[in-house]
């Protein structure tokens, strides 16, 4: 599926001590890649898959590509509430 569509991700992530006082905070640009944007418009007109279930973070210094469907240098992978 072609499309034209813009999309842009936004992650903010926070960093709390023991007593769960913030220590640090980044908010970070993320790019959608199309596999991403295909999902968005197949939810859109009510034939998507189901709900995204996990989300991953890398180390990789390689800047993604919109056709990545992994990441380069995954270092974890969590479930979603």
């Amino acid at each position: 599926m072609k499309t034209n569509l813009s999309v842009t991700g936004k992650l903010s992530v926070q960093l709390f001590d023991k007593d769960m006082k913030l220590v640090e905070e980044r908010h970070i640009n993320n790019l959608v890649v199309d596999a991403g944007k295909d999902w968005i418009i197949a939810r859109m007109v009510g034939a998507g898959d189901a709900a995204m279930s996990h989300m991953a973070v890398g180390t990789s210094s390689t800047n993604p590509a919109g056709g990545d469907t992994t990441l380069t240098a995954e270092i974890g992978r969590a479930p979603f509430d």
